[in-house]
């Protein structure tokens, strides 16, 4: 395992997986899952720990202190133990960095040979933190670096076979997440369940049609996503997936949640949809209304895998 260079690029695959902690009870519960999907999937696995740093940090001489290699080994040594004491298990290397949760992040996954995941809990933070600046996750979730996984806070381990549900517009992006899922699934013989849920548009005052043109008009649209669908569904069972395919009249998110709960799922994938954190903030995305209900270990793969 080693750096790589920046512009190099692969098609989707998971090559390590970057457990994010901040040595807090939930970060020992997300870690240990983990470290659960990095041996399952056969992955080396980076923990990472960043300071998050203010002028006033920076003032008391926190960027000194990352420049005393004795002092930067000895807080290895610490996270090397606390990874063990919480997941049975040593990391392959440690990463620890000064600054901006997100930047450091994404600068460690660019970094590091191969395709990188991010590992995070649900939150470390407290509610008045959370309330002020949101949670890491959240933070992470609104602009994913790499494919992010949020640990569901009752989970601890990668369950083998595993459900997942992956919801999909059939839009580029969500191919990408789907991608994601079938790596997971050919790795480890897990189920997928493909979402796709829409609302009916109300034609008629757009277009000045009648009620005839309308009906037909959404039902060509029905039959399209219905084309697509199938198609999907076979390209899956062909790779030997086990696969179910649910196209309903439904809010994409509520139909993500309820099919996840319905079905026990131990993960949703959705793709990020690249909106800036202003447009989301005002028209939210269906990987922020998922996230706000978590109803399981939820992964957001973003727009280009880094």
């Amino acid at each position: 395992m080693g750096k790589r260079h920046p512009n190099r690029r692969k098609k989707m695959k998971i090559d390590n997986v970057i457990i994010a902690t901040d040595m807090s009870e939930t970060a020992a519960a997300a870690a240990k899952w983990g470290m659960s999907f990095a041996k399952t999937l056969g992955v080396d696995v980076v923990l990472a720990h960043v300071i998050e740093v203010s002028l006033g940090g920076w003032l008391k001489g926190t960027f000194e202190i990352m420049e005393d290699e004795n002092k930067l080994n000895f807080a290895k040594e610490k996270l090397k133990k606390w990874c063990v004491d919480a997941t049975g298990s040593a990391p392959d290397a440690i990463e620890i960095r000064a600054g901006g949760t997100l930047h450091q992040l994404k600068a460690i996954a660019t970094e590091w040979e191969g395709h990188s995941v991010i590992v995070v809990a649900q939150s470390g933070a407290s509610a008045i933190e959370k309330l002020l600046l949101g949670s890491t996750a959240q933070r992470l979730a609104s602009q994913p670096p790499c494919p992010l996984i949020i640990v569901h806070p009752e989970h601890t381990e990668f369950t083998v076979p595993a459900t997942l549900v992956c919801g999909t517009d059939f839009s580029p992006n969500a191919n990408l997440a789907l991608d994601f899922a079938v790596e997971i699934c050919e790795k480890t013989k897990s189920k997928i369940i493909v979402t796709h849920g829409h609302k009916t548009p109300v034609l008629g005052s757009i277009f000045d049609a009648g009620a005839e043109a309308v009906i037909a008009l959404q039902q060509s649209i029905e039959e399209m996503e219905a084309v697509k669908m199938d198609a999907l569904g076979k390209g899956l069972k062909e790779k030997g997936i086990e696969t179910k395919t649910l196209i309903v009249e439904e809010d994409p998110s509520t139909l993500i949640i309820a099919t996840a709960r319905s079905e026990k799922a131990d993960l949703v994938i959705v793709g990020h949809g690249g909106e800036s954190p202003l447009v989301q903030n005002i028209l939210g995305s269906v990987a922020q209304k998922v996230l706000g209900k978590m109803p399981t270990t939820f992964v957001i793969v973003p727009q280009s895998d880094i």
